[in-house]
């Protein structure tokens, strides 16, 4: 372990490993003088991140592969809810058929008779997916940590209050539910306190529309931002984790 241990919690075994759960000791937090932000998006890509101390800082995507495995796993489920659904004979028509007794009963028990899916099946999908979800969330924080460690940076975030209730249109909606900021925000928190970054969150005010070079308030409608007041040219989420980078060392600035 690369962290000095302070006590053994738990010990368990199987017939092929062995999980040895730990408590480690965590380093002392000290305010440093350069900060990363984090951009968190719908997609492509899960998180973004921009400095405030490093313009040709390369551009680092994290989570890729999360958009492509909520999209695959939410077919499979509609593949397996439309199968569940009642059997719909809308091309017959009884009032104008004459049946005798036993073809109405036969189509009586048509009428009643579900489809059957395999049991528990939707779920298990849906376990599945979550924990497919968990893990990338885990890599992307694990990624964004040590990015953090080697450069010996702090640690900004949005503060993402009610995003879900925010109007979106029907096309992001889906996406919007499903997105894990939460889940990838507390996994970078507790993992950079642990190897000594502080973390902070700011307001997410303009962070998309506003200059990271002049702060000046910009629309963009598309993945290039281009400022019209200084000429500023970047990639969009690039240029929103640039703000929330300056954004944070503002804050600690001033707080701490």
């Amino acid at each position: 372990c690369p962290r000095p241990i302070e006590k053994i919690n738990q010990v368990e075994f199987n017939t092929k490993y062995c999980y040895v759960n730990v408590s480690v000791s965590k380093q002392s937090l000290t305010k440093k003088d350069k900060t990363i932000g984090v951009d968190l998006n719908l997609k492509p890509s899960l998180a973004v991140l921009g400095t405030n101390f490093d313009k040709d800082f390369v551009w680092r995507f994290f989570g890729r592969s999360h958009l492509n495995t909520r999209t695959k796993y939410l077919r499979m489920r509609k593949r397996y809810q439309i199968q569940s659904k009642p059997i719909k004979l809308r091309y017959l028509n009884k009032r104008n058929i004459k049946m005798s007794k036993h073809k109405d009963a036969k189509w009586k028990r048509m009428m009643d008779i579900k489809l059957q899916r395999p049991s528990g099946k939707v779920k298990k999908i849906g376990n599945k997916e979550s924990r497919i979800i968990n893990d990338i969330c885990h890599k992307t924080s694990r990624k964004i940590v040590d990015l953090a460690k080697e450069y010996d940076t702090n640690i900004a975030m949005e503060r993402l209050s009610g995003l879900r209730e925010a109007k979106i249109n029907k096309k992001n909606k889906h996406w919007l539910q499903v997105f894990p900021f939460h889940n990838l925000q507390t996994k970078i928190e507790y993992k950079g306190i642990i190897d000594g970054s502080v973390v902070v969150y700011v307001n997410p005010y303009n962070t998309s529309k506003g200059c990271s070079e002049c702060h000046s308030v910009n629309t963009c409608n598309s993945k290039l931002y281009n400022c019209q007041t200084c000429g500023n040219v970047n990639h969009r989420d690039v240029n929103a984790g640039n703000n929330i980078a300056n954004k944070g060392q503002y804050c600690l600035d001033i707080c701490v």
